[in-house]
């Protein structure tokens, strides 16, 4: 009533309760695809895996606001098949991302071969769940801090390349 329209508005458009949530979900999923596809278009590698993490967290407000829709539709998907799978493509489109990323980093010599991308990627995809989903309760979390924690945690181990790596070669030339 304060915006001048009536419920008959939104059930011209959806019929039913189900399609309007089912449309609202899918949306605020799209939200958090395209800052994800726009962070790492033309990286790859480490880089593009750094930039789906942080694409991925809640740092502004359109993100913000999917990421809290999100959380509120994790009390419904239970008794909702499609709404949980629409639910799912956000974390399964990152999940691929992750993956994607890792095994280039990998070929690259960025990463160590031992690691098993499809693992450390659920573990970085929980870390993005966790964090995202804190800051929401608390804005002033220093989330990126948080985040870069974790990605370090995740990948610290990950191979070093003397020869890519800018800091260790000048401190080779030094000695």
């Amino acid at each position: 009533a304060e915006m001048g329209a009536t419920t008959g508005l939104l059930t011209r458009y959806f019929p039913s309760r189900r399609e309007l949530l089912h449309f609202t979900l899918s949306e605020s999923g799209e939200i958090l695809n395209r800052h994800l596809q726009a962070a790492i278009a033309g990286l790859s590698g480490r880089a593009a895996l750094r930039a789906a993490v942080q694409a991925a967290l809640p740092l502004d407000e359109p993100r913000r606001s999917a990421w809290a829709l999100w959380a509120v539709f994790l009390g419904l998907i239970a008794a909702d098949a499609g709404l949980a799978a629409i639910h799912d493509q956000f974390p399964q489109a990152l999940r691929a991302v992750l993956i994607r990323s890792m095994r280039e980093a990998q070929r690259d010599g960025q990463l160590a071969p031992s690691l098993y991308p499809p693992q450390v990627a659920d573990g970085l995809l929980c870390q993005i769940t966790g964090a995202s989903v804190r800051m929401l309760g608390d804005p002033a979390a220093k989330i990126e801090a948080v985040a870069a924690g974790a990605f370090a945690a995740i990948l610290g181990h990950a191979a070093h390349n003397p020869s890519t790596d800018p800091a260790h070669a000048s401190a080779g030339a030094a000695s």
